[in-house]
Formats: C-alpha cells, structure tokens, sequence
C-alpha cells in the first residue's frame, strides 16, 4: 500500500502517480467508446444480443415458477403485480382445432366456424378481444356469417375489437379488411386498427423490443401513424383513447421524446430507443421443433372448453389467435419461436405492467465514468498486486449490479474491458519499471 493517505486530491501525488493516473483514464474511455461503437456493429450487435437473450430467458423464468426465493424473485421481476398475468387470457385455435373445423387444407381459418367463435367469446364479455387473424381474402366461405356476427357484437355488447392491419413495405400504404370502414363508421369507438408488429433485430430478425406505432402514408398521400396493438389495448382498457389523438398529432408533427402520464406513471414514446423499450416474456410459449408442439399448454383456452373458462374470459384482454405452426404466424424471440398470439401478449403484459423505463444516456454515461475513475483511483492508492486484486473484486461486484440494473431498469452496462485495460496497461507500466530499473540497470 503507498505511504501517502487516500486523497481525491490527484496533485498530492508525485508526478509520475498522476501521469499513470490520467492515462488510465483516458485508456478506460477510450475503450468505453470503442465497446460501444463495436456494439452497433453487426457482429459486436451480436454478440450483445446474445448476452441479452440469455438474462431474458432467465428472467421469463421466474414469472411462472414458484420455487425461486421470494427475493431473488422480486429482485428480478420488480414490482409487478401478479394479477396482470391474469387479466390476459390466450383463446387459441390449435391443429387439433383446425382440424375438427376442417381447415387444414385451407389457407384461412374457415370463416363460418371462426364467426361461431367469436359469438361464444363475446358472450362471455371480455373488455377486449384482439384478433390475431389475417381477413385479406375477401369472399370467403361463411364470410357473411362473420360479418353478421361481427356487427351484431358491436352493436349489442360492450366489447372492444382490435383487428391487425399491415403496412406495404413497398407503397408505405395501410393494408387492412375490406369490411372495417363500414364497421368503423357505425360503431367508431368500438372497433379499431393496430399494427401486430414488435421491432425485429437487423442482425437475427429477432422480436425483443416494442415497438409505440408504425407511420403509413394514407389515402390522401400523408403521414398517418397506427398504434401498437399491445400499446392501444392498454389505452382502450383504460379508457383513455382521447389522450392519443394530441400524441399522434405531436409524433406527426415530428416531435421527439414525447412522454404519456398513466396513472401517474410516465411512458416515453420513443420507438429509436431500443434497449430501454424492451418486451418482457411471461408467457414464453415457444415451438419445439424437436416436437413440433408448443411449451406451456396449461396457458390457453381451447374453443372445446370455453364453457369451463368463461371467467378467464370475462372483463379480460382476450387474444384470439392461430397457433399450428402450418399458418406460418411465428417469430424468433430471445425464448424462442413464438406464435403471433403470444408475442402479442408478453407485448401487452410489458406495457398494462408499465415494465417499459426510459434509458437515460446520460445516467449510463456517468456511471461508466465513475467506474473508470473508480478504477483508476485503486491504481492511484495501491500498489500494482492490491489494486490488481481490488479490481478484478471490482469486476466480480460489478456483474451482479450491471444485472440488476438492466432488469430494474434497462441500463446495460458495459465497463468491464475498460477496467482490464486500466490493469494491463498499470501491470505493463509495472514491468517496464521492473525491467528498466532492474534488469537494464546491471548493464
């Protein structure tokens, strides 16, 4: 250990002392800024990823298993109240359903049998039902029985429908059911549009951040913006759709970092921060392709035992969707390969549990820097071999932290190649020393 007291004051040290200090510094920085800059590339984004992943099935984990300690449960799951896991409900038309409808064969859910579904889910009045069914096929078989059904429902019962609808990559115009301006016009608080759509990684076309809104050019050649269906779900529970009529007009206009206040609790609206916008998984239903079947069946309701789970329907957020992975409507997530329905889900869980925080660069800035001169500092007090070992304790203290703050708060942060820089470049300064003043010096 040096003779001289702790001091933050670098210039009671000898020169040679706040020389190495500075340099270390500048080392741990740098570095700092080269991490950060390989992140945004292809393989450096990677690899980030796949870090990520790793806490996120951790951490999708303990939201449906009860044997973890009740702290190191809340440790990673934050407050999250227990109870939204039931206001969402899964009504999902498997193979063994498709098949009793007979459309296997058919590349859209038979229409005649879907109507029937939906008359039996609406009497049951859930507050919404959202479904995660494409109607991009116009004259379809049993397709007045579903508009018969579908306007009946609106007009008689209190549910709210969500339907997808799909921007055209090429002509940036909104695709949607031929039959919804009719429906919108009659009954415009009670049927809506929503994009189904989460943000897909451009290095693995992975789903594991939301996405707010989508923006569209509509009939009139303008901008125009559809909500996230997760995002618009918790809005219409809430019954507060007025307040996103002054928000659309704010993002159209080109306002950046907006801000939504929901029972006091504060939303930022930033569909470019991708990290602090991340979706959790408490439904990691996934494909196993060994099987070719979906985990965790005990989470759905099937059609043929609606009867028995009419109070998981009531009052809920119900997502009616297709699950037999002939339909295609799967995407690669952190747990896996999940169907549309389910993704749809953890999105709105992610949002109703306000588990979206705002990542603060800033905020990350500033505690990288004060890890770096925390580092340098031991280097400063200590001897080579004691600030050695106290960094490589730093690193080992550091991990767990960096953990917690990336489930509690979406901050990721990445300074340990920094602080083994500091080490190398101290330990190397070191040897130099060793060497100059030892070996060179008896020649």
């Amino acid at each position: 250990m040096k003779k001289s007291c702790f001091s933050l004051n670098v210039f009671k040290y000898e020169k040679k002392e706040r020389i190495h200090f500075f340099i270390n510094i500048v080392i741990g920085i740098v570095i700092a800024i080269v991490v950060h800059y390989i992140e945004k590339t292809e393989y450096g984004g990677a690899a980030i990823d796949s870090f990520i992943d790793k806490l996120i099935r951790f951490e999708s984990h303990f939201y449906q298993n009860k044997e973890y300690p009740n702290f190191l449960s809340k440790l990673i799951k934050g407050n999250v109240d227990e109870k939204t896991l039931q206001e969402i409900s899964f009504i999902e038309i498997d193979r063994q359903t498709l098949e009793s409808w007979n459309g296997i064969r058919y590349p859209v859910v038979p229409r005649d049998k879907l109507a029937h579904l939906i008359e039996k889910i609406v009497n049951y009045n859930p507050k919404i039902l959202i479904i995660d069914i494409l109607f991009d096929t116009e004259g379809c078989k049993g397709e007045e029985k579903l508009l018969s059904v579908l306007e009946n429902s609106l007009r008689k019962e209190d549910t709210i429908f969500i339907i997808p609808a799909f921007i055209d990559p090429l002509t940036k115009k909104l695709l949607y059911p031929y039959f919804y301006k009719e429906l919108k016009a009659k009954y415009p608080n009670k049927i809506f549009l929503s994009s189904p759509y989460f943000y897909l990684s451009e290095y693995d076309n992975t789903a594991r951040f939301f996405k707010f809104y989508e923006i569209y050019q509509n009939e009139k050649g303008q901008k125009d913006l559809i909500w996230n269906v997760s995002f618009l779900a918790h809005i219409l529970s809430l019954n507060k759709l007025s307040i996103l009529d002054e928000l659309k007009e704010k993002i159209l206009s080109g306002e950046k970092n907006l801000t939504l206040t929901i029972n006091r609790n504060t939303i930022h609206i930033i569909n470019e921060d991708l990290v602090s916008s991340r979706l959790r998984f408490p439904y990691p239903v996934v494909l196993d392709n060994e099987e070719n079947h979906l985990t965790m069946r005990s989470l759905p309701i099937y059609p043929s035992y609606m009867d028995e789970e009419k109070e998981r329907i009531r009052n809920k957020i119900v997502i009616l969707g297709v699950t037999d992975p002939i339909k295609h409507d799967y995407f690669k997530t952190p747990v896996g390969y999940m169907p549309g329905m389910y993704l749809i889900g953890n999105g709105t869980f992610t949002i109703v549990n306000l588990q979206i925080h705002h990542e603060s660069l800033w905020i990350k800035i500033l505690i990288e820097i004060f890890v770096i001169l925390l580092a340098a500092y031991l280097f400063l007090w200590m001897d080579s071999i004691p600030a050695t070992i106290f960094s490589f304790l730093l690193i080992g203290l550091l991990i767990p932290i960096s953990v917690f703050l990336f489930y509690k708060y979406n901050l990721f942060i990445n300074v340990i190649l920094s602080i083994l820089g500091i080490v190398i470049h101290k330990d190397i300064a070191e040897f130099e020393e060793f060497l100059i003043g030892g070996l060179w010096k008896k020649h």
